[in-house]
């Protein structure tokens, strides 16, 4: 299913029976989001005075933060796409045929690996939200002060797409066999979400004392 189909379509196909797009391509789209929302704080910074009169590598870091959030929305609309192609893979390994031993081991084999293959997007997707909350630090900081509401929205949104992508991992992680495998990932995701916690829980803090002043 692709993103671009358009917003009314694409939520409706959300909603329907089907199993694809899911949670794990929301989560890419909610993490992009979140970095359009804060492209959109960059947009509204660079035409101020404030911006101006900000220290030459001041400029620079929200310049740099603003280029790579543009490459990230690519990214992660591209990851939401690939999530669907994913669990599509899973999803015909679980349609082989279990009639024998041999049937039932090269089932189990197949399903192994589509699984790997398909919680990988979601991973990726996890660290990617992870990069979105670490480049929006500027524009809490420094982004137009009018425009705080929408950074405080975008982070949650990034924040959103980060967790979301985490459940969509440990959905899958936890029916492998490859317990090495399994492990790692783990373990990833633990470090993933404390940081991007941290970060939420940092950005939101500064983004409330800007509105209540």
């Amino acid at each position: 299913m692709d993103v671009k189909m358009g917003l009314d379509r694409y939520i409706e196909a959300v909603a329907s029976k089907e199993r694809t797009p899911g949670g794990g391509s929301i989560a890419a789209i909610s993490g992009s989001m979140g970095c359009a929302l804060a492209s959109m704080v960059g947009n509204l910074t660079f035409e101020k005075k404030a911006y101006n009169e900000m220290k030459e590598d001041q400029q620079e870091a929200f310049q740099k933060s603003f280029d790579e959030l543009q490459e990230l929305i690519k990214d992660l609309n591209q990851l939401a796409k690939e999530d669907t192609y994913a669990f599509e893979g899973v999803l015909k390994a679980m349609k082989l045929p279990k009639n024998t031993e041999a049937e039932k081991t090269k089932r189990r084999e197949a399903m192994e690996e589509a699984t790997k293959k398909a919680l990988e997007t979601p991973l990726n997707t996890a660290k990617l939200a992870l990069k979105a909350l670490e480049l929006q630090t500027v524009f809490v900081k420094w982004g137009n002060i009018d425009t705080m509401s929408d950074i405080g929205v975008g982070i949650w949104t990034a924040y959103g797409g980060l967790e979301g992508a985490i459940i969509t991992v440990k959905i899958n992680v936890y029916d492998l066999t490859d317990q090495e495998y399994k492990s790692k990932v783990l373990d990833e995701c633990d470090r993933i979400m404390k940081k991007g916690t941290e970060l939420r829980d940092q950005h939101l803090k500064e983004v409330y004392n800007k509105l209540d002043q």
